[in-house]
Formats: structure tokens, C-alpha cells, sequence
């Protein structure tokens, strides 16, 4: 419903019937409201991989679940796959009250792949528990230097 009255406040302000700035300004409070915290990350790829030779299945085991590390294996850019997964964790971290980056439980976020290949997570256990409320939105991008991650939580 609020959606709808900014849309419609906004289209008479287009028409000139309202003062612009005042409804710019309620629409930067609507946005601005709902944007409860963002977290970025990103991951060198030269030390991600050196991680991956050095510890192996130990490390990839630790950070992703079973089901991202099969997706990842699948793609001819496995590494890259892998390294952006865990710098959307990382970014999901960062969005975190402090108490709850303690010993965080990197298999209760999982990021998938949804429809159209649109980056999806998937929340469990305490993590789920803490962020019920709230809605996760995820954005990834890689190349062959850096992957990075941005998690908004409205």
C-alpha cells in the first residue's frame, strides 16, 4: 500500500500539481527506512586460490555448503564461483549486530542460483532465526582478479 501512495503522490509531483522536493524527500524516507543494513566484501582471487591449494576440501568444506560447492564444481569458473560465495557471506557478516559475528555459522547462508541465474540466498538455522524478519537481497560479480559481493537487508 505505501508503495502505491509513492507512486501516485510521484505522478501528480510529474504533472506539477505538488512541490518536487517534498516528494523527493518522502521517497528518500521511504527508501531510506527500509534499508535497514548493507554489507560489502570483496575477495582477491590470487589469495582465495592459494587458500583452496593449501587447505583444500578442508577450507571449501568449512566455508560452503555441499549443495554451492557441487554448482561450483560444475562451472568452468569453480574458483571464482566459490570465492564470490564467500564474499557474500562476508558481506552478510558485515550486516550483523556485533555479538552475532562471533563465531559465525557459514552453513546457515547459502547462496544459490535462481531464476535467470539471479543470485538467491538461502537463510537456516540461527542466521535464519535472526534475520526472520527481514528481507536479504544479494548482488555478485566476479572476474579473474576479484569477486565481490554486496548483501542489502531491508
Amino acid at each position: 500500500m505505501q508503495k502505491s501512495l509513492v507512486s501516485f503522490n510521484l505522478h501528480h509531483t510529474i504533472n506539477g500539481s505538488q512541490d518536487l522536493k517534498t516528494e523527493f524527500n518522502k521517497l528518500f524516507d521511504y527508501f531510506l527506512f527500509m534499508v535497514q543494513a548493507v554489507g560489502i566484501d570483496i575477495v582477491d582471487m590470487g589469495r582465495f586460490q592459494k587458500a583452496v591449494e593449501k587447505w583444500g576440501q578442508r577450507f571449501t568444506h568449512r566455508i560452503l555448503t555441499e549443495k554451492e560447492i557441487k554448482y561450483c564444481r560444475r562451472k568452468a569458473t569453480g574458483v571464482q564461483s566459490m570465492a564470490v560465495r564467500f564474499a557474500a557471506k562476508e558481506a552478510l557478516i558485515k550486516c550483523l549486530p556485533p555479538q552475532e559475528k562471533i563465531a559465525f555459522p557459514w552453513h546457515d547462508a547459502e547462496i544459490l542460483s535462481g531464476k535467470g541465474g539471479k543470485p538467491a540466498i538461502s537463510l537456516h538455522g540461527r542466521v535464519a532465526q535472526l534475520l526472520r524478519d527481514k528481507q536479504v537481497l544479494v548482488s555478485l560479480s566476479h572476474s579473474e582478479n576479484s569477486a565481490v559481493a554486496v548483501i542489502i537487508l531491508q
